[in-house]
């Protein structure tokens, strides 16, 4: 009777584990896709342009992350296809920490990155949507004072800020820029970019950074790499259009100074 009932137990057991173990695994599946939604729903309100994800993967209890084809459309009135296109980036997240207020990343590691640099006729995309981001970073991370101001002071049930985040380490890796002009249509040289590599985004007084205040930090240093890469090459471009890009890249990377300890080997 006691080995009938050992064997009864063990198998409901392993039934157990079997259903959990199935559950998990469908989860993991699909928060792949409630991943890709996520980004593609919330990266348009930084940018102020359409985003678009090819395939996420997911692995949860590794904390791994696998994003491919990532695009940043232009604004309207450009005529290449893009302004950033990503062939892969991986994250890796500390499991546990997606369940605090406080996300901290180990690394974030981008490769085969495409910056399309398309000047027009007043201006160019890069700057356009450096505006964007420049101007719904500052009213989202106002808002997300207020916000954290009300909460201290109120009693618990009262909606919280938003998720931070911790960043490791974040690195580029085999980047390049096409640069085109109105006589392009669109079209142009490529040429590499150097590496890149940030170092402690959100550390520096360990409140950590939101998803609008990391924003302008990263395009920021995507723009002087981009700058500094057209500048050294024989592009006939206007100097003008470049300096203004260069000086509004400069420019967010001040005032997002206290949220970054340092840019290690930065193009």
């Amino acid at each position: 009777m006691a080995k009938k009932m050992k064997k009864i137990i063990l198998g409901t057991g392993a039934a157990f584990l079997a259903v959990v173990l199935a559950v998990l695994y469908i989860a993991a599946f699909h928060l792949g896709s409630i991943v890709k939604t996520g980004i593609e729903t919330f990266m348009p309100s930084i940018t102020g342009t359409p985003v678009k994800v090819g395939s996420v993967t997911c692995l949860p209890f590794s904390g791994h992350i696998n994003v491919k084809d990532f695009v940043i459309y232009n604004p309207e009135g450009y005529k290449s296809e893009y302004a950033f296109k990503v062939k892969e980036f991986t994250v890796t997240v500390k499991p546990l920490s997606v369940l605090s207020d406080k996300i901290f990343i180990s690394k974030i590691l981008v490769d085969g990155m495409e910056v399309s640099y398309e000047q027009g006729l007043t201006g160019c995309n890069l700057t356009d949507i450096k505006n964007n981001i420049s101007k719904l970073s500052a009213k989202k991370t106002q808002e997300e004072e207020k916000l954290a101001e009300k909460t201290s002071s109120e009693p618990e049930g009262t909606p919280k800020a938003e998720k931070r985040f911790q960043i490791k380490e974040f690195d580029f890796q085999n980047s390049s820029v096409k640069v085109s002009t109105p006589l392009t249509v669109g079209m142009g040289p490529k040429l590499p970019l150097s590496e890149m590599h940030i170092r402690d985004l959100g550390t520096k007084d360990d409140k950590g950074v939101t998803g609008y205040e990391m924003a302008p930090v990263i395009f920021g240093e995507i723009i002087i790499g981009t700058v500094t890469a057209v500048k050294k090459s024989a592009t006939q471009i206007s100097g003008d259009t470049l300096n203004t890009l260069e000086a509004g890249g400069k420019e967010i990377l001040n005032k997002s100074e206290n949220l970054i300890k340092g840019v290690k080997d930065l193009f």
